[in-house]
């Protein structure tokens, strides 16, 4: 796993995801580009309405807790989901 956050533009951001096996992002443009590259990922949703705006890929799985609040999703979860893309 590689941690970008803040270290790349957009453009470059692209270029990885191309090359990536699977993406894990929260509810930004990231998820979308994943989607439309047809790239497995793993969406985490705050509040934000998922079935609106969450990845349109299959292969991908949005996370999020019947609170709504992003601090709620936890690592197990996060770990549990990457496993069903390995397995």
């Amino acid at each position: 796993a590689i941690n970008l956050a803040g270290k790349t533009t957009l453009k470059e951001y692209v270029a990885l995801i191309e090359r990536a096996n699977l993406v894990i992002t929260i509810d930004t443009s990231l998820v979308h580009i994943a989607s439309t590259l047809k790239k497995p990922s793993i969406a985490l949703f705050g509040p934000t309405l998922p079935k609106r705006w969450g990845p349109s890929y299959k292969k991908s799985i949005v996370i999020q807790n019947k609170d709504k609040k992003m601090r709620s999703i936890t690592v197990e979860q996060v770990v549990n989901a990457t496993k069903r893309f390995i397995s």
